[in-house]
């Protein structure tokens, strides 16, 4: 089992980057129509 968790983490860490480009872009996507939108 703890194999399986460790492959799992080395996995999710190389999701990770992906992830918080994916919640910076949506940030930057809602910021940017916030301004249009006032």
């Amino acid at each position: 089992m703890r194999r399986v968790r460790w492959e799992i983490d080395a996995e999710d860490l190389l999701l990770i980057p992906n992830l918080m480009e994916a919640v910076v872009g949506r940030l930057v996507v809602f910021d940017i129509s916030r301004r249009l939108f006032r």
